[in-house]
């Protein structure tokens, strides 16, 4: 709990932000293509 702990949870939550990140935009891009297509 001093060292390898250190390191592993900044990733995970930089994967978790990406993921969130990219769905978020993919949900925005899903819910603004019908007004593009109108």
């Amino acid at each position: 709990m001093t060292g390898t702990q250190r390191i592993s949870p900044p990733l995970a939550f930089r994967r978790i932000a990406l993921a969130l990140l990219t769905l978020s935009g993919l949900a925005l891009l899903a819910s603004s293509l019908p007004y593009f297509l109108d």
